[in-house]
């Protein structure tokens, strides 16, 4: 009986700490892949704690989040990209420090198998090595980097051109150029993606129509294709169509209310973005971050309220825009870019 009690007491209050360590050790993973490839990391985070590489330096930060503050992530600073030859001898790298993250994970299941038997208490060595087993599984199953890795290496060019995108055009150190070069690259292979365009639940049309908004959104391309935004406005039409008790998942809902904040951005028929707005805002809830920070992007050019000043104070971090400055300057970018008067 002291054994099972000793074993909740241990899971309860074992399973958060554990779990913030389990997660470094994962970033610490990718970090550690960066740096053998020679890559410098522009940003490393583990839940609210940031380290951000800016002048030559890493400054610590604390970042408050609204959801899912137990999340990591590495940003490796690339630059320099101006030729083929330089893009794809990137392929190994990227793939290695996609992967680095998890195998140091079991590398670090093995270490702890090990190390457990010196444990005094052995019912509390067996509830940290279940809480850590645990949280691998889960890790394991609800991550796509290993298998992103295994297509880098096979030759998937999308999702090479998409990491290095990320990487490099959210960095604190980007270099101008060589981010044009890359979202030429990327272009090339999201080409290939519109043929996807009326199977709409496919990631792959989700991941198309994001990049395409958000390059447009971010100045480097001037405009989107007419197929492609004809085949959003379908979309948004359909989901304002569906029964009110049918569930909308949070990326297609993300997606609605990006192509919403590209409509006014880009002062094409304010008046109808609008009625699609009040219309989704009414009949369905934004919950994932990505979601809630698209909807708060469209409310602010919508002009609602400045619902950019809360992200611009560093309150919220919606995802792929965890480098500090790379965040800044798009929001500088958009605002910018706006013709809208908030």
């Amino acid at each position: 009986m002291n054994d099972v009690v000793l074993f909740l007491i241990t899971y309860i209050l074992g399973t958060i700490p554990v779990l913030f360590i389990w997660v470094l050790i994962h970033e610490l993973g990718h970090a550690l892949g960066a740096w053998l490839v020679g890559f410098r990391v522009s940003s490393f985070s583990v839940g609210p704690f940031f380290l951000v590489l800016q002048d030559g330096k890493y400054h610590f930060r604390y970042v408050k989040h609204t959801r899912k503050s137990y999340f990591g992530r590495v940003h490796p600073l690339i630059h320099g990209i101006h030729t083929d030859k330089q893009y794809h001898s990137l392929r190994g790298k990227v793939a290695l420090v996609a992967i680095a993250g998890p195998l140091l994970e079991w590398a670090s299941i093995i270490a702890f198998i090990l190390l457990s038997r010196y444990i005094p208490n052995q019912t509390i060595a067996v509830t940290l090595l279940t809480i850590v087993i645990s949280f691998s599984i889960l890790t394991l199953l609800g991550s796509s980097e290993i298998a992103a890795a295994v297509q880098m290496f096979m030759g998937h060019e999308l999702l090479l051109a998409g990491h290095i995108y990320i990487w490099s055009i959210y960095s604190n150190d980007s270099d101008k150029e060589s981010n044009r070069f890359i979202v030429t690259k990327l272009l090339q292979q999201a080409e290939q993606l519109e043929q996807l365009r009326e199977t709409k639940k496919t990631k792959g049309y989700l991941s198309y129509c994001h990049i395409m908004l958000e390059l447009y959104l971010a100045d480097y391309i001037q405009a989107l294709p007419a197929s492609l935004e004809k085949s959003l406005a379908k979309f948004i039409r359909e989901l304002n169509d569906k029964p009110a008790e049918k569930k909308v998942r949070q990326e297609q809902l993300a997606l609605s209310y990006l192509f919403i904040t590209y409509r006014i951005v880009s002062g094409a028929n304010k008046q109808k973005a609008e009625q699609w707005f009040y219309s989704l805002e009414k009949r369905y809830q934004a919950t994932s971050e990505d979601a809630v920070y698209q909807h708060k992007r469209a409310r602010h050019f919508i002009g609602i309220v400045d619902e950019l000043s809360e992200l611009n104070n560093r309150t919220y971090i919606p995802p792929f825009f965890y480098c500090e400055t790379g965040y800044e300057n798009l929001n500088r970018r958009i605002n910018n870019r706006s013709s809208v008067s908030i």
